[in-house]
């Protein structure tokens, strides 16, 4: 994560591979869906309706037809204001937060909007928080503000603020800030409140944590954050240039993880008076930094503030590839009997994404994922022989005041993987440039039935329309337990009826009719969201469609 827009790009994207990526496991299949053109950064899923949106770094929202495997653009940066885009999470209700920040001259401020589906169909879109301006370095590394998640209870933003130094050197922007290694708002994990309103976040550290905005301390660059199944924070970080390993944190309140000090369990040499880098063996020559002065002796490096924790530890088998710190010689971890923390150096790792809701079935209920966005061929990597640009399956477990995991490659082949998402027990890959674009990766379903009777709805159910949102047509589902009348009716936000799907009784089983967005009268219906409800003698059931044009 090593650059100023996307704030993950080390250097010129490889040439693209000619070959698919391949899937290591018998029970996992994987095709590619679509292109997703230039500069995605994140997959989101939206709760209500298990529909998927890609977000790009130019501020644009498209809704992936999984369907006909094609990108529908909803929103551009001027409907959310922000042209730099890094996050985006949507909520139970279907509202969605877009994080990014905005840069001028040697300063940024970093912004999160919400976006509220009005009662016209329209999302619109308000402030919850901003920064002050706050400094920029004059270097690859101002990692910003990108990651957005939201707590399980659905109060808070989680929110990673990068950040603007390699390893904790000065970075003073040629003359403009003399002396400056971090400031207030950077290497943290801020908290803000879902409900937020314009909410002003100072650079002061100790003004954030008075405010109760400051969560955890000492993160590098946190570029993907998420939440286990059991309600646990967790955050990939990656490193700096130097052959220290990438770590995955568990984030909790209060506590500093140990940058610029402290990365992979490793003291950052700088730190300590009479520092070499000639005779690092950890810092290659043939690396950046290596002979530019950002690594040197530095009398002036701040010392240590207080204890650090530790990051989850990773037990093998794989992407656990280190440099012994004495003789340079590379090894891997398991094959030592050692634990690493947490993944080979420079694998850049990120799209982690867990299965929260056990819809995984086998080795893979309940367990993590993450991808690695370097591969092989990147100058820093290939040294370690760890051949990245993977899928790696995480079985966390915890020990006492930590997590152990092992860490096993599930599917190769990726060129540049930044997201990933789950519905139900399928993933989405999307991968930064090119036309290969976006993956459909199909893993074992959770057994959650017995076929026969006993599979018929304990009463009746009506599903989440799809595609949704729509332009042409949409399927919607409903069961019966038991032969019924029926009317299945779409309504307007005023109340009025448009059209009736289905009116007449049914026989128990499973139904699915169509909607074209006509009304009653044959004429198309105006874009915006609609009611759809289904009515038995025992009851009715509705839920929310949006309708574009």
């Amino acid at each position: 994560m090593r650059s100023t827009l996307v704030t993950l790009v080390v250097i010129a994207l490889p040439l693209m591979s000619s070959a698919e990526p391949m899937s290591l496991h018998p029970d996992v299949t994987i095709e590619r869906l679509l292109g997703a053109g230039s500069n995605p950064v994140r997959l989101v899923k939206d709760p209500v309706d298990n529909s998927l949106y890609l977000l790009k770094t130019n501020g644009e929202i498209n809704f992936v037809d999984l369907e006909e495997g094609t990108l529908q653009r909803l929103y551009r940066s001027t409907n959310h204001t922000l042209r730099e885009a890094q996050g985006l999470a949507i909520d139970s209700d279907g509202t969605m937060y877009v994080s990014g920040f905005r840069a001028s001259g040697n300063t940024q401020t970093a912004t999160v909007m919400r976006g509220v589906i009005d009662a016209s169909g329209e999302r619109a879109w308000s402030q919850v928080a901003t920064t002050e301006p706050f400094e920029l370095s004059d270097s690859w590394y101002n990692h910003r503000v990108n990651d957005v998640a939201i707590s399980p209870d659905g109060r808070f933003l989680f929110v990673n603020s990068g950040s603007r130094t390699e390893h904790g050197e000065v970075q003073d922007n040629n003359g403009a800030f003399p002396g400056l290694r971090e400031t207030g708002l950077t290497a943290i994990m801020l908290r803000l409140p879902i409900d937020g309103e314009d909410i002003l976040l100072p650079n002061d550290r100790e003004a954030l944590r008075d405010g109760g905005y400051l969560f955890a301390e000492g993160l590098r660059n946190s570029f993907s954050v998420a939440f286990a199944p059991n309600g646990d924070l967790f955050a990939t970080e990656n490193g700096p240039n130097r052959d220290m390993p990438e770590e995955l944190n568990w984030i909790r309140e209060g506590h500093h993880y140990g940058f610029p000090w402290r990365m992979g369990r490793l003291d950052t040499p700088q730190q300590f008076s009479g520092y070499d880098p000639t005779g690092d063996p950890l810092l290659l020559r043939s690396q950046r930094n290596a002979g530019n002065g950002l690594y040197a002796d530095d009398p002036d490096y701040p010392p240590p503030p207080r204890q650090f924790t530790d990051p989850v530890l990773n037990i093998g088998p794989d992407a656990d590839k280190f440099r012994d710190p004495e003789s340079g010689e590379v090894r891997d971890a398991s094959d030592e009997g050692v634990a690493l923390a947490t993944f080979t150096t420079h694998r850049s790792p990120l799209g982690l994404v867990f299965d929260t809701e056990n819809a995984l079935g086998g080795e893979f209920q309940g367990a993590g994922f993450v991808l690695a966005w370097n591969g092989g061929s990147n100058d820093l990597i290939s040294p370690l022989g760890d051949p990245g640009q993977d899928l790696c399956l995480l079985k966390l477990r915890r020990e006492g005041e930590g997590y152990t995991t092992t860490v096993t490659q599930t599917v190769v082949g990726f060129v540049n993987p930044i997201d990933a998402e789950l519905i139900g027990n399928t993933m989405y890959v999307v991968e930064h440039g090119g036309s290969r674009g976006l993956f459909r990766i199909e893993f074992p379903a959770a057994i959650t039935a017995v076929l026969g009777e006993e599979s018929l709805p304990q009463s009746f159910l009506l599903e989440q329309n799809h595609p949704n949102p729509f332009n042409s047509s949409t399927s919607i589902r409903f069961e019966l337990s038991a032969p019924s009348t029926v009317e299945l009716t779409v309504y307007d936000l005023a109340g009025q009826k448009v059209s009736t799907l289905v009116s007449g009784f049914r026989e128990a089983g499973s139904y699915s009719y169509t909607w074209n967005g006509l009304n009653d009268g044959g004429y198309a219906v105006a874009s915006g969201t609609y009611v759809y409800r289904l009515s038995t003698p025992d009851g009715h059931r509705q839920k929310k469609l949006l309708l574009l044009q």
